[in-house]
């Protein structure tokens, strides 16, 4: 699992106490977890269930961690230029919510999955492999982090670097709408 925030690490930490097997919660360090402006109140976790935060048309962003607050972030920057991005908190990497990511692709078409984590092997490969083994074809885009050497520096800092903040996932899409 990867929490969004402290509410939903709250959660996923209570859902881990009572589920019957090996659990996994990966949160950054250096914090702060969270850091777009919100997505309202925490919700129940559901083994294997992602959280939809924002409908959307014309794009879905699907987004693991806290990168899922930047996301909706993003979408709120889009949606006052007339795009409309969806977003969707898998909060499971594994098992992925296969039923909630191939409803929403099918319906954008354009897919921008979002992480911050390594793009080889990462969440949006598993993806890939869900909507090729579902013969879904789509749109599809990835932003992580690349497989480089990256230098040592505060988290916020590399990841801006890399474009994985609300402002450089919102461009990602302006270029891609272009």
């Amino acid at each position: 699992m990867a929490p969004k925030d402290i509410p939903e690490l709250k959660l996923m930490l209570e859902y881990a106490v009572g589920y019957n097997g090996p659990v996994a919660i990966r949160y950054p360090r250096g914090g702060p977890l969270g850091e777009g402006k919100g997505a309202g109140p925490a919700r129940d976790i559901e083994y294997a269930k992602s959280e939809v935060m924002r409908e959307g048309d014309d794009f879905i962003i699907f987004a693991a961690g806290d990168v899922a607050m930047l996301s909706a972030d993003a979408s709120e920057m889009l949606a006052r230029e007339n795009i409309s991005a969806g977003v969707v908190n898998l909060r499971f990497i594994k098992p992925l919510d296969g039923d909630t990511i191939l409803k929403h692709v099918k319906r954008a078409g354009r897919v921008l999955i979002a992480e911050d984590n390594a793009l080889s092997a990462g969440v949006g490969s598993a993806i890939l492999e869900l909507l090729s083994d579902n013969n879904v074809k789509a749109d599809v885009r990835r932003l992580g982090v690349p497989d480089c050497f990256i230098a040592h520096d505060k988290r916020q800092s590399l990841l801006r670097g890399m474009g994985i903040s609300a402002e450089g996932i919102a461009d990602k899409i302006r270029r891609w709408q272009k």
